[in-house]
């Protein structure tokens, strides 16, 4: 089994409950996948927007295999002033 780490910035912290977690990947997932299971585990996801970085890099495609050794960041946008 492979463990990724999740971290969780901004409102999005509030609505787990934590600003991150580790999570066991049973078999191969996309991106996308994994967004999806979060956004059913975390109703609260759903309904706000944000970005995902993989790496330090912004996620432009949710069919991207996650690995072993990605950390997944999950970010709200920014804003600037």
């Amino acid at each position: 089994m492979r463990k990724v780490k999740l971290r969780y910035f901004g409102r999005l912290s509030e609505i787990i409950g934590s600003d991150n977690e580790i999570v066991e990947l049973k078999h191969d997932k996309t991106l996308g996948i994994l967004n999806a299971e979060l956004q059913l585990k975390y109703p609260g996801l759903s309904k706000v927007h944000y970005l995902i970085f993989v790496n330090s890099t912004k996620a432009t495609n949710l069919d991207i295999k996650i690995n072993n050794t990605d950390e997944i960041s999950f970010m709200p946008p920014f804003s600037g002033g």
